[in-house]
C-alpha cells in the first residue's frame, strides 16, 4: 500500500478516532502531523495510532487529542519508539 500524504493521514485519522472514542472529537493540527510523521505515512500506522488513542480521546470529557496524546501512546506502545 503507497504511503499517505499528510492530508490523506488526517482524514484516515479523524474517521479511525471518531470510531475507536465512540464520537466526534477534536484533533489539533499538531496530533494530526504528529501521527502521519510517527506513522511515516503508513495508513495502517495512523490505524494503530488512532486505535489506541481513541482510549485517551475517550476518557476526556472535551475529546480533544494532542500532540502530546499520540506522541505518549506512540512511545509506550509501538515496538519502533525505541
Amino acid at each position: 500500500m503507497p504511503v499517505f500524504a499528510p492530508p490523506e493521514s488526517r482524514r484516515l485519522l479523524e474517521a479511525t478516532l471518531t470510531h475507536a472514542a465512540g464520537g466526534p472529537v477534536i484533533i489539533a493540527d499538531e496530533a494530526a502531523r504528529a501521527a502521519h510523521e510517527l506513522a511515516g505515512g503508513s495508513p495502517a500506522a495512523v490505524i494503530r495510532l488512532a486505535e489506541l488513542a481513541g482510549v485517551v480521546v475517550e476518557s476526556r470529557a472535551d475529546r480533544r487529542l494532542a500532540a502530546a496524546d499520540v506522541e505518549a501512546v506512540h512511545a509506550r506502545l509501538s515496538p519502533t519508539a525505541a
